[in-house]
């Protein structure tokens, strides 16, 4: 065998995690690797105040003693007091001339009993087995007497280590070493035997069989650990590459180590291979080390650390959090690091707070809203029940009761009780809620009406879940309600808050587009009429004036289209004047030739004028998904259908982009994800107008569908609450 050299550092302290009863042996090839494991076994059993002896056959007793003086051990003392002995095998293996080992482990038991009236908490022994090549009279018993060892150290506060130069015994045995010997000590690590045989299996006659089907068991255990390592690394690999933020784990000093596929994708093509670069120079070149800011201390903190900030290889913003990672000793050795471009969040707080200027007649009501939903929240609490469904006793807590106005000292609830405060319209939903509930076993909630003696309605939310017993029948039930009455007019609120911060939008891109089209653009008009007439004053001789003036005129007419465009955008006038319809015509038209794609109108019926409310919200639905059929699904061609009967209005607006992969709800989500907050805002004013939208994505394209009622009653929003 070729041992590695020992780490003497990190055995001492795997040393210090061996206790009584344990049972350990060192295969060793030279001197250094000997004393490298008996030296601090002997110094921890000295700190801890153990009475050891050693037993020394290929060292004097004065080499030992030297080396523990060389690493550092003060041993006289020990010796003087008799904690610390040093002998030879005559005294201590063949104290009769032979080497008997049940005369042996007696020996020790007495070592043991002696320590231990002595004061001293428990026996640690060490041995240098060499003294078994000595063809003594029973020396080929060594083995049986390792075995017989491991049933004494489970009985006894002792600790014992078995010395084996490598070189010196057989392969043979010090295989049967390896088999009687729990614990291993070898190239510097202190290593769980996987072969070592219990002493009651090894000394049986039938031990080999018995070792057979052990070693068979162990082979099989070991390949479904493989197994699940295997899948576990798998799944956490796919996982850590999954990941959509940029991710890397870092040593301490800084060093990426590994980084996930997004950050791959990211940097490699600037840095190349990240394994192995700082961490700062591929965030961010600029940033100096050694300093104390959080970028400093990821590497080397004990505690997890968060921070916003710049790149300087970015004009975005970042979210950068890092977590320290400690081995199964709790010792720091690197951390984790994740950054999230948050640069959409910060633009839109900044567009935020440039449009508070504008706004700040709406952005003072919002604020006071969002402080009655925040005091709401806090007034806000939540009561307890429980009923026994074998004695149909029924348990209110006092919180319940409030929400309920009932007196606790007066009203005992029961089922029918309860169900009088429930409003008319929602006991059958609240039945058969319950009725279901006792099959499951898991949590249920629903909502519904009540109404007080006093005659207050409220709106309760309830959560609960059936208990069964062995045989799978319920007999308990225990939940919470909450009286949520003040979230859903919030709600309520809030939506109407909505829609006229909506209306006030409009009405700033109507007011907008006005005063582009009447003075920007009026003033645009004359300066290219003045520039045309300008060219006719200059000499055809001085051509460079004149194709000066020429390339003006060409400017401001372009500005002119521009501007155009820009108003129409904003707020199409046709629309006010001829309805729904001419606006969606006029602008497709126009579209079509900003874009190149040609889209298909399909308007079955007569529309005619709508409220201008509704006329308004679906043309901004064409106007977004026609956007985002240019900006993301690569389609050179759309549709647009609007059909109206007596009772709603379907418009659809369906492209032929790419396929997507996955099921039509992921699809769709990704489609949310990729066109930001157009489809959000689409979503809300369709909901003013009393509407429905749908989003469908699938391999011939995407299609979005939106219904709206047109008869008074389906177009009037009302709340259900408060029937």
């Amino acid at each position: 065998m070729n041992e590695p050299p020992p780490d003497r550092s990190g055995l001492s302290e795997v040393l210090k995690e061996i206790s009584v009863h344990e049972h350990l042996c060192v295969i060793y090839e030279t001197r250094e690797q000997q004393f490298a494991v008996a030296v601090p076994f002997l110094r921890i059993g000295l700190a801890r105040g153990e009475k050891c002896l050693y037993v020394a056959d290929e060292n004097t007793a004065a080499s030992i003693l030297d080396a523990m003086r060389g690493q550092g051990v003060d041993v006289d003392t020990p010796v003087e007091k008799g904690m610390l002995a040093v002998a030879n095998k005559e005294r201590e293996y063949l104290r009769k001339g032979h080497f008997d080992p049940d005369e042996m482990i007696l020996y020790l038991a007495g070592n043991v009993r002696e320590a231990k009236a002595a004061g001293f908490p428990a026996f640690r022994f060490a041995g240098e087995m060499t003294w078994a090549l000595g063809g003594d009279l029973g020396a080929d018993r060594l083995i049986e007497y390792e075995a017989r060892l491991n049933r004494f150290l489970s009985e006894y506060d002792a600790v014992c280590l078995c010395q084996f130069n490598d070189k010196r015994f057989s392969a043979t045995t010090i295989l049967q070493v390896l088999r009687t010997h729990p614990l291993v000590v070898y190239g510097g690590h202190v290593c769980k035997n996987p072969y070592y045989v219990p002493p009651d299996e090894f000394l049986k006659p039938n031990q080999p069989e018995a070792e057979v089907k052990r070693w068979l068991n162990n082979i099989q255990k070991y390949e479904m650990v493989e197994r699940a390592l295997r899948t576990a690394r798998d799944e956490w690999e796919q996982s850590f590459d999954a990941i959509p933020d940029y991710v890397c784990i870092l040593d301490m000093s800084g060093a990426i180590l590994r980084a996930n596929r997004s950050m791959q994708e990211r940097y490699e093509p600037t840095h190349g291979n990240l394994t192995g670069l700082d961490y700062r120079k591929v965030f961010g070149g600029s940033i100096q080390q050694g300093g104390t800011s959080s970028w400093e201390i990821i590497p080397s903190t004990e505690a997890p650390v968060s921070f916003e900030t710049r790149l300087s290889t970015s004009d975005g913003w970042y979210a950068a959090s890092g977590y320290p990672l400690f081995d199964d000793k709790h010792k720091r050795w690197g951390a984790i690091f994740i950054v999230r471009d948050i640069t959409k969040g910060k633009r839109a707080e900044e567009a935020l707070r440039l449009s508070e200027q504008h706004q700040r007649q709406i952005t003072a009501q919002l604020e006071t809203e969002r402080a009655r939903l925040v005091e709401a929240q806090d007034v806000a609490k939540v009561g307890s029940w429980e009923a026994d469904l074998q004695s149909l006793n029924v348990i209110w807590s006092e919180q319940t009761h409030r929400i309920f106005e009932t007196d606790p000292s007066r009203f005992h609830p029961t089922r029918s009780k309860f169900l009088e405060f429930v409003h008319p319209e929602d006991r059958a939903k609240v039945n058969a809620a319950f009725r279901d509930s006792l099959d499951k076993r898991s949590p249920c909630t629903v909502e519904y009406r009540i109404v007080t003696v006093a005659g207050q309605a409220k709106m309760i939310e309830e959560r609960w879940r059936a208990f069964q017993d062995e045989q799978g029948r319920a007999v308990r039930v225990a939940g919470t309600c909450r009286d949520i009455t003040e979230r859903v007019r919030a709600q309520e609120e809030l939506q109407r808050l909505s829609g006229r911060l909506l209306r006030l939008q409009d009405e700033e891109r109507r007011k907008i587009a006005r005063d582009l089209h009447d003075s920007t653009g009026q003033v645009l008009v004359v300066l290219a009429a003045t520039l045309g007439q300008l060219r006719y004053f200059i000499p055809s001789s001085n051509r460079k004036a004149r194709k000066l003036v020429s390339e003006s005129q060409a400017l401001a007419d372009q500005c002119i289209r521009e501007i155009r465009t820009l108003a129409y955008v904003l707020h199409p006038p046709m629309l006010d004047e001829s309805g729904l319809e001419d606006a969606i015509r006029d602008y497709v038209e126009g579209f079509a030739d900003r874009s190149g794609i040609k889209v298909k109108l399909d308007f079955s019926g007569d529309l005619g004028r709508l409220p201008r409310d509704m006329e308004l919200s679906l043309f901004r639905v064409v106007q977004e998904s026609l956007t985002n059929v240019q900006r993301h699904s690569g389609s050179r061609k759309a549709r647009i259908r609007i059909e109206r009967d007596p009772t709603r209005i379907t418009l659809e607006v369906s492209d032929e982009g790419r396929k997507a992969s996955g099921n039509r709800r992921n699809r769709s989500q990704e489609l949310r994800s990729k066109t930001g907050v157009g489809i959000p805002s689409m979503d809300e004013r369709v909901k003013q107008i009393g509407g429905r939208m749908e989003i469908n994505s699938g391999s011939e394209g995407t299609t979005v569908r939106v219904t709206v009622p047109v008869n008074e009653e389906s177009s009037k929003k009302t709340s259900d609450f408060g029937r």
